[in-house]
């Protein structure tokens, strides 16, 4: 019984051939990290090099525990060639301004450049515009009415409102003024001119496809972008209205969130009248009339097809 035990043991060595080499790297690793480890993690020895606070040196704006953070990240990987790359992305360099012309330096001459930390990736600060909106949604934790986002939005820039300063409208129209290109996927070149009637001062462009990248060939002649009897005068694009059709199960669970946090007479409220008007468009409306149309708007569009786009 002891012998048949024996004979069928295997040796972890021969049932994975790989396990010795998997140990080998692992142990070169241990030494990496042994031998590029962090001396100092906690900056007991360091000073800063200097006390400079001007447009060149801002010293004085690079705080400790900016610097253990950037240590940390740069000795948390024990390759040296990827502490290399992370060290690229801490440090922003600048070149010095010449102030004598280019002809009279050297050519073997070793240009200086500034370093600068990146200290500001660190952390969300208010210069940037959603973390100077996330200082005022603190102090303001529940708005009610649309015309407040815009209010304190305006505090950090221009709104521009969807329908009011930026209309959307119906591309696909454009096949109607403009002639299509066939065979557009053959194509190298594509030139268009322009071209003004001193008469009448209408503008024309013509457009010229091309096989080829250098040569013109005798089959390649230009004719006019636009189709027979198109022209910018005519040109007008009909505008897109904002669709904003709720299904009766959102309306619902909306009206269920109003009342737990305003009360059940929140409709009487003038604050709300923008969610009044908006929950009851849609009412006596059932799911399938909406849901029709919000599977209109998926459907995939005709533009999307083989050689049925209009190529400009």
């Amino acid at each position: 019984m002891e012998e048949d035990i024996l004979g069928d043991t295997v040796a972890v060595g021969d049932a994975n051939e790989g396990s010795r080499i998997r140990k080998r790297a692992e142990k070169e690793q241990r030494g990496k990290r042994g031998k590029y480890q962090d001396p100092d993690p906690d900056l007991k020895n360091f000073s800063r090099p200097c006390s400079h606070n001007n447009k060149t040196y801002q010293c004085q704006k690079v705080k400790i525990s900016d610097i253990k953070t950037i240590r940390r990240r740069l000795y948390e990987v024990s390759d040296k060639n990827v502490q290399d790359m992370k060290l690229c992305h801490m440090i922003s360099v600048s070149g010095t301004v010449r102030k004598r012309p280019v002809k009279d330096s050297p050519r073997q001459r070793t240009r200086a450049a500034n370093f600068f930390l990146k200290i500001k990736n660190e952390r969300l600060t208010a210069d940037r515009v959603f973390g100077r909106m996330e200082k005022i949604f603190r102090k303001k934790p529940t708005i009610i009415s649309k015309e407040e986002y815009i209010g304190y939005y305006s505090q950090v820039g221009s709104v521009k409102v969807l329908g009011q300063d930026w209309q959307i409208f119906n591309i696909k129209e454009l096949q109607n003024y403009f002639n299509k290109i066939s065979g557009i996927s053959d194509l190298k070149r594509i030139s268009l001119k322009k071209t003004r009637n001193q008469k009448t001062g209408e503008i024309k462009i013509s457009m010229a496809c091309f096989q080829h990248y250098r040569y013109e060939a005798q089959s390649e002649v230009s004719k006019s972008v636009y189709k027979r009897g198109k022209t910018l005068s005519n040109f007008l694009l009909s505008e897109v209205q904002l669709r904003d059709s709720i299904p009766q199960k959102k309306i619902q669970s909306v009206r269920q969130l109003m009342e737990k946090q305003f009360g059940k007479e929140w409709e009487t409220d003038p604050n709300f009248e923008w969610y009044r008007k908006l929950l009851g468009k849609d009412r006596g409306r059932n799911n399938e009339e909406i849901g029709h149309e919000e599977d209109d708007m998926r459907m995939e569009c005709d533009c999307l097809e083989e050689e049925t786009a209009l190529h400009i």
